[in-house]
């Protein structure tokens, strides 16, 4: 950027009402293909304007807000909503119809403290038996594949000794 258009915008409302055109940026755009009316990106449907230059006049870097600004919010809120996104999904997922019977004793106390525990225990009943089902039938397909090399072996036997 020129000095002499960097003085015009620092003085009077900071914002030039005159285009600002670089013939630097413009070439190196011509020698990537770019040609003047063209818009930037893959389909040239991006700007076609020159970026302009605003003075700023406070001290904060660039993209910062006053700390009394919502944006410093932003971030959290945007947290505290995964986190609450996240947490009524398990929660109607245990509320679901196929754990009616889990909740039955959920709803019957008065306290928190116990509603969890109870909920808790319950999930970990629920979590063992399907654990239970999983080593039986991880056993049986190990049993199937045991008695399986067995017979082959004594078919293996049975042929060496003809």
């Amino acid at each position: 950027m020129s000095s002499k258009y960097y003085e015009k915008i620092s003085k009077g409302n900071f914002h030039s009402n005159i285009p600002f055109s670089s013939n630097i940026g413009t070439s190196l755009l011509q020698k990537m293909g770019w040609s003047e009316g063209k818009g930037l990106g893959k389909g040239e449907k991006g700007i076609q304007e020159c970026i302009q230059v605003d003075k700023k006049l406070d001290t904060l870097g660039l993209g910062a807000t006053l700390a009394g600004e919502s944006s410093s919010r932003d971030w959290i809120d945007w947290w505290k909503d995964a986190y609450n996104d996240v947490a009524n999904k398990l929660y109607s997922n245990v509320t679901d119809s196929r754990y009616q019977d889990l909740n039955a004793d959920y709803h019957s106390t008065e306290s928190e403290s116990e509603k969890s525990i109870i909920l808790i225990k319950n999930l970990n009943k629920e979590i063992n038996k399907k654990k239970k089902e999983r080593l039986t039938k991880n056993e049986k397909k190990i049993k199937t594949k045991k008695e399986n090399l067995k017979e082959k072996e004594k078919n293996r036997d049975k042929k060496r000794k003809k």
